[in-house]
């Protein structure tokens, strides 16, 4: 009887809820909504990847007709709290006394139109002290590297639990860390017929979606309305209400269909910028970006991970130690939260007697990278699974028997680490054998210099 009803559920015809609208061409988006006095929002972008700045005067771009408002960090500055990113706070409203990447944002126009906002841009002068950047993984962590933050930023590191490894910025241009372990991997690694250690790398991606970032803020006394594209609207409005000072109860975001997102639009991005110049403007404020700022919003986290798997002669799986670099670009965003989903997906769907993974978010000067599609799983199963297949060739057997013979059981434990001594110590392990990774011995001492005096600005 149930089979039957289950059966007619599913082979009868549904009618997607916002089915009619979408066809139609009656749904409306963010990217459709204005206000009676609406400006218009455009906002200039760093064009060095590094550089402190020394000067902007935006005097003649305030002496421009239709021009209502313009902000810069010495106004965001001002805010309660001008940071914001998930669990680790450090990416300003507006750039605060650097840039950090081309395309950083430095300064932004309310303007009664978008072409008087873009002409305002360039009346908008600004003077820059260039600093070396770095571009890759490889030159954020090589010695004596230029740093993307002098000190430490807010937030705190991403609550775990016992048994794991959970830092935030343990060393310069190391924005987290995460690590588990579960026996000794070393050992277990030693006694394994065959050892195979390969390196993957993953490259940036863009979302692309089709809906630009839009957003229309207005500010009436204490109250702050929002008409926003974002995925995660009570996130939202948690950051607003922290950024500005106000209670959750005097924010209000109006969200829409989303015209795409995939994760580009999760957490804070451009929503402050908006709140401030509404709020100085006096009036309504629409920030629409174009497709290239979207390129330079947000991208999936591009990434190196080695993994070293140790295997018997007759195909069983016996130890995995990984050691995974994500690119968290300039800013925090959700690297964090990649990193822990990255470094807990990297041991895939199979028994192991030892395992030991150590997972990083570097800085460098690039655009910030952030949520994509399953994010942090896609980068750990490209890598798990490819070694898988190349183990499985590399010892003749087929790879789908291969991942049968070590699959994890219904209801069998996940290969993780159950107390957190276990994992210090791992960690003691892993950190020395993969000195050479992060630049030697040699290095790695001159990293301790440098950490003693980051460690100092703890205070």
């Amino acid at each position: 009887m149930m089979s039957e009803v289950c059966a007619s559920v599913f082979q009868s015809r549904v009618t997607p809820l916002d089915g009619p609208d979408k066809i139609t061409g009656a749904a409306r988006f963010t990217f459709d909504v204005t206000l009676p006095g609406m400006l218009h929002a455009k906002v200039l972008r760093s064009p060095h990847p590094h550089a402190r700045i020394v000067a902007i005067d935006t005097s003649r771009a305030e002496a421009l007709p239709g021009v209502v408002a313009i902000v810069t960090g010495a106004d965001a500055i001002k805010l309660p709290d001008p940071y914001y990113g998930v669990a680790i706070r450090d990416q300003p409203v507006l750039a605060i006394d650097k840039v950090r990447y081309f395309g950083d944002m430095v300064a932004a126009v309310a303007a009664v139109d978008e072409e008087t906002a873009y002409r305002a841009l360039a009346l908008i002068d600004v003077q820059y002290d260039l600093l070396r950047p770095v571009a890759t993984i490889e030159e954020a962590l090589a010695d004596g590297a230029p740093l993307l933050f002098d000190a430490p930023v807010p937030g705190a590191p991403i609550k775990l639990g016992d048994g794991v490894i959970s830092l935030k910025e343990p060393r310069p241009n190391v924005l987290y860390e995460f690590g588990y372990a579960k026996g000794d991997a070393d050992a277990v690694l030693t006694r394994s017929d065959h050892v195979f250690e390969d390196r993957f790398r993953f490259s940036r991606i863009n979302h692309f979606h089709l809906e630009p970032y839009v957003n229309v803020a207005r500010v009436t006394g204490e109250q702050i309305e929002l008409w926003s594209c974002n995925q995660d609207p009570f996130v939202l409005r948690d950051d607003i209400a922290r950024i500005f000072g106000r209670p959750t109860n005097n924010i209000r975001v109006n969200a829409s269909y989303v015209g795409g997102g995939f994760g580009g639009k999760s957490f804070c991005k451009m929503e402050p910028v908006v709140v401030l110049l509404a709020m100085k403007a006096g009036r309504p404020v629409r920030l629409c970006l174009s497709l290239d700022e979207g390129l330079l919003t947000l991208t999936k986290h591009a990434g190196v991970l080695t993994l070293r798997t140790g295997v018997t002669k007759d195909g069983r799986l016996t130890a995995r130690k990984s050691e995974i670099q994500l690119d968290g670009g300039a800013y925090s965003d959700a690297s964090a939260l990649t990193v822990v989903k990255t470094g807990y997906r990297i041991t895939g769907p199979y028994r192991w007697d030892a395992v030991a993974t150590r997972a990083y978010a570097v800085r460098t000067n690039t655009v910030p990278a952030g949520s994509f599609r399953g994010f942090g799983g896609t980068q750990a199963s490209f890598a798990s699974e490819s070694q898988i297949d190349m183990i499985a060739r590399r010892l003749g057997i087929d790879p789908y028997d291969f991942r049968r013979k070590n699959l994890l059981a219904i209801g069998g434990p996940f290969s993780r680490a159950t107390a957190a001594s276990t994992a210090t110590s791992r960690a003691v392990s892993m950190r020395s054998s993969n000195a050479s990774a992060i630049g030697g011995s040699r290095g790695a001492r001159r990293k301790a210099t440098r950490r003693a005096a980051w460690g100092s600005a703890l205070g």
